[in-house]
């Protein structure tokens, strides 16, 4: 464990782009995974509900 945790430091040590890309992508999963189990049946979604 503390071996993937150096890891992970010295990973994000080097560059801020590395931070972006990563929680960029890990953003994208979670939200897909959202849509795909969730989804919005009802049309009452924030995102895509008219006022």
């Amino acid at each position: 464990m503390k071996q993937i945790i150096l890891r992970l430091k010295i990973f994000f040590t080097g560059s801020i782009w590395r931070k972006r890309i990563f929680f960029s992508l890990i953003g994208a999963l979670v939200g897909f995974a959202y849509y795909y189990y969730v989804g919005c049946r009802s049309g009452a979604c924030p995102i895509s509900s008219n006022p």
